[in-house]
């Protein structure tokens, strides 16, 4: 790295992943985010990784699907807003915010998924 940014090329980068990426791609049925849970209720795949408020949701419908969260680990992540240091808000950001705070706003979005989703973890 040379002052904070890649020294490589796009074609280096390419040449350099090109083979590790082809071994895993032969496990992988498809890159689809909006229907990899419908390839594992028709059992075109064997596993998916996807939001959790989305597996939740089919764990209600399809009884014999499980969550599972390895043993080593998996990932958290959560939606944030942020604005640089010093940048002035906008009034019409500011309302956004001061409503998306309001406890009958934020409530339903932000914490009531969270024991189904607890809930709904198994060990492998």
């Amino acid at each position: 790295m040379d002052n904070g940014s890649i020294s490589l090329s796009i074609d280096q980068l390419v040449s350099q992943f090109a083979a590790p990426f082809a071994q895993l791609q032969q496990q992988v049925k498809t890159y689809d985010s909006a229907n990899q849970l419908k390839a594992l209720v028709n059992e075109d795949v064997k596993a998916v990784v996807a939001w959790s408020s989305d597996v939740v949701t089919a764990l209600d419908r399809y009884r014999d699907l499980k969550m599972v969260l390895p043993e080593e680990g998996s990932l958290l992540s959560a939606d944030m807003w942020v604005r640089p240091k010093g940048a002035q808000m906008s009034p019409l950001a500011q309302q956004w915010i001061d409503f998306c705070w309001q406890t009958e706003a934020a409530t339903p979005k932000f914490l009531l998924p969270v024991g189904g989703i607890i809930a709904g973890f198994s060990k492998p």
